[in-house]
């Protein structure tokens, strides 16, 4: 009699064990949904993170200065960028433009950039 009273009990506990194990994937996955619904709201920012993702800390110099500015001529750039070649200063903005953080207005003595706000 003994031997039976357990079987009820161990099948009970093994039962009551999926159970619990069942509850909390079903609660899991409704807390997943959500929290993928909230964020979507966020796909925006996340994307502005990305951006800003692998920038040196002059390309981060750089753009701080043209988010206060708006707008900058290459040799106020090269004054920001410290002891760099004009190449270089170029290059970090090609970087920027090209994560279209910035974009380049006019062409050689005329060329400006320009800050791409929100």
């Amino acid at each position: 009699m003994g031997d039976l009273s357990f079987l009820w009990i161990f099948i009970i506990i093994i039962t009551c064990g999926f159970g619990a194990i069942l509850y909390l994937l079903v609660s899991h996955d409704s807390e997943v949904v959500e929290e993928e619904k909230d964020n979507s709201k966020h796909v925006v920012s996340i994307s502005k993170v990305d951006k800003l993702k692998n920038l040196t800390e002059r390309q981060k110099s750089i753009l701080t200065y043209m988010i206060e500015k708006k707008m900058a001529k290459p040799p106020e750039l090269r004054k920001i960028a410290g002891d760099v070649s004009n190449r270089t200063v170029r290059r970090d903005m090609n970087i920027l433009i090209e994560k279209n953080l910035v974009s380049q207005e006019g062409s050689t003595k005329s060329t400006y950039y320009k800050y791409i706000g929100e």
